[in-house]
């Protein structure tokens, strides 16, 4: 069974998978087929992404289903591994660009410019600490006084 790659994302197969996403951004050879994974997947890791952001952003994180759960480790996941606070406005321009991508229509440049990066963040981030998949542990937290 072939696990895919943007619902848990990790390792060497993610990074070259940011790579390939640089690569249809400046419009660097690639196969069609993997020009089509990488970008319907991307456009869904960054969809499900700012998705969660608006989930915590309305405050909606203690309960939440199964999608909306996948969509929080996506966020989180992303946040963790550039190591800032994102916001979803960053995240949503990176969606919209790979959501036409996988449309075969045009980006303008400002598009391409803020999904390259992001792109380059998360890649340089990968470059020099590797992908952090494991996440941290939560901190105990009193409700008593």
């Amino acid at each position: 069974m072939k696990t895919n790659i943007f619902s848990k994302p990790s390792g060497v197969a993610f990074r070259h998978i940011i790579e390939d996403g640089v690569s249809v951004l400046t419009s660097a050879p690639l196969d069609a087929a993997r020009r089509n994974y990488v970008v319907v997947g991307l456009a869904k890791l960054f969809g499900d992404a700012s998705r969660g952001y608006q989930q915590l952003s309305h405050g909606q994180a203690l309960c939440m289903g199964i999608k909306a759960e996948d969509a929080f480790e996506s966020f989180s996941f992303m946040e963790r591994q550039i190591g800032r606070a994102l916001d979803d406005t960053q995240i949503a321009a990176a969606t919209q660009a790979f959501e036409k991508l996988s449309m075969n229509a045009q980006i303008s440049q400002e598009e391409q410019k803020n999904a390259l990066a992001l792109l380059t963040e998360l890649l340089a981030s990968i470059e020099r600490t590797g992908p952090r998949m494991v996440p941290f542990q939560p901190e105990e937290i009193s409700l008593s006084v």
